[in-house]
């Protein structure tokens, strides 16, 4: 069980992350590359100065953050973000298909300079 982990300067490369629970994990200063996150648990998750890599977050994304992150070849596929917040870089790289997301959310990922063509905001 990860649940409430801390990964620190961590290189994680090539995992399979699918039906974990990765809820109240942090991740600081590390890289995530080429990792399969298929119906993995988002909940009050920290991404912190981290780099992603070749990702397809899919499923529920709740009160998670990425604060100060790089994207390269990252999409977020029929996710349902609330609550999350996406600070300091913008993420104009990063790809959304049929996504939801709450009204702060939206307004995150639009101050980041993201394409919301494929983002419908929740009522």
């Amino acid at each position: 069980m990860l649940q409430g982990a801390e990964f620190s300067q961590n290189h994680i490369k090539n995992c399979n992350f699918s039906n974990a629970n990765l809820s109240k994990v942090k991740f600081i200063s590390g890289t995530f590359i080429n990792i399969e996150v298929i119906k993995t648990d988002w909940n009050q998750t920290s991404f912190i100065k981290m780099y992603f890599e070749n990702i397809v977050f899919e499923g529920n994304i709740n009160n998670c953050s990425f604060d100060n992150c790089r994207f390269k070849k990252v999409t977020f596929q029929n996710a349902v973000l609330t609550n999350t917040f996406y600070k300091g870089r913008k993420i104009k790289g990063v790809k959304f298909i049929d996504c939801k997301a709450d009204k702060m959310t939206y307004e995150f990922l639009k101050n980041a300079k993201a394409d919301l063509k494929e983002v419908i905001l929740l009522s």
